[in-house]
């Protein structure tokens, strides 16, 4: 198989989820000298600190995006290892491993959006600004992403002819 460029899109996917990256880590860079040496790590579904731990445990979210963002890309530049939903053919192969790919690029780009609004309502909620809204984000994202893997898999069944 050939090697295959990336899309426009999936470039643009793919810089927008390293600038996410980037700019959790440097928000909290910025925000961590203002913040109190104990802060909430931890909201209930009505938007109530339920626990509390050292500001250090900021640095997690950004850490856990920046790895899953590395390991979705790296992922992503193997598509042709991936187990498909359709048997491939030398007429579909490469549509059906772009599909793949795009598919990470995709819930990479959804993940760290997730994770930087994360990493925001957490600075501003520990700086004494409530702006969580409770566990509702947490839902939206298991939506979002459902919605995406339903989406590529019925498009990789399409891709199938």
């Amino acid at each position: 198989m050939r090697k295959m460029d990336l899309t426009v899109v999936e470039k643009i996917l793919m810089t927008l989820s390293c600038l996410g990256v980037v700019w959790m880590f440097w928000y909290t860079f910025y925000m961590y000298p203002s913040l109190p040496e104990t802060i909430p790590t931890h909201y209930n579904f009505q938007g109530e600190p339920d626990a509390y731990g050292g500001k250090g445990n900021l640095w997690f979210i950004p850490i856990v995006a920046c790895f899953l963002f590395g390991l979705l890309t790296l992922m992503g530049r193997s598509s042709h290892t991936f187990h498909y939903l359709v048997e491939l053919t030398n007429k579909n192969q490469e549509h059906v491993y772009k599909n793949g790919r795009l598919m990470l690029h995709v819930l990479s780009f959804e993940l760290i959006t997730f994770f930087a609004y994360d990493t925001f309502a957490m600075l501003e909620g520990a700086t004494g600004d409530r702006l969580f809204e409770g566990g509702y984000a947490i839902i939206v994202l298991f939506i979002v992403v459902a919605i995406t893997l339903v989406f590529f898999m019925v498009r990789a069944i399409r891709l199938k002819e």
